[in-house]
């Protein structure tokens, strides 16, 4: 068995190029050091996801705000910046497993919070006209067994009953048609999936 040492791993990443997102983007210029001290409102720690969008929606809610965005690489280095690049309404370990450990309302309350999320995203994208290859095509959850057609096609059906009705099922033919493949025995289709160069 190979152990892997976490102080290996972090020697690792801090060596790492930039992710294939920023070295595929174009020109990237990395703003200068801080230099000295800075006087702001609200010092944010972290230039991920998180922190450059909490000081985006800081800005935003009071432009007089000082707000400065602290990085000890460049901003995306980390996880958000490597990434699989979707954002999508998936949570837990699937519907049917996340409504029978904590129950069907707090399925339907998370699968509600991540629509909002993955719209929100959508909306500032388009707002604020990024430039971020955004294209939204769905997500299919698909079969390969006979089993995992029951698993989905139960899921489906779980979410269609909690009102959750542009969650569909689709049969072999009709992902063989999305996919051009035959492998899939079917599929479960959600619309809310988006995909970006983050």
């Amino acid at each position: 068995m190979r152990h892997i040492h976490k102080e290996n791993t972090m020697n690792n990443i801090a060596k790492s190029p930039l992710s294939l997102w920023l070295d595929t983007y174009g020109t990237y210029s990395p703003e200068p050091s801080l230099q000295g001290e800075e006087n702001v409102d609200i010092a944010i720690i972290g230039g991920g996801f998180t922190g450059v969008a909490t000081a985006h929606e800081l800005k935003r809610a009071e432009p007089s705000l000082r707000v400065a965005v602290l990085e000890a690489e460049t901003v995306g280095f980390g996880a958000s910046g490597r990434n699989g690049s979707f954002a999508m309404t998936v949570v837990g370990l699937g519907f049917g497993v996340t409504a029978m450990l904590r129950g069907k309302q707090f399925l339907s309350d998370a699968h509600k919070y991540m629509m909002k999320a993955v719209d929100h995203l959508d909306d500032l994208i388009q707002r604020e006209n990024l430039d971020c290859d955004r294209i939204r095509p769905g997500f299919l959850r698909t079969a390969t067994t006979a089993g995992y057609i029951k698993r989905i096609q139960h899921d489906v059906e779980l979410m269609n009953s909690l009102g959750f009705d542009d969650i569909s099922w689709l049969s072999a033919e009709e992902v063989c048609q999305r996919v051009h493949s035959d492998r899939y025995l079917g599929a479960m289709w959600e619309p809310r999936m988006v995909l970006i160069n983050p």
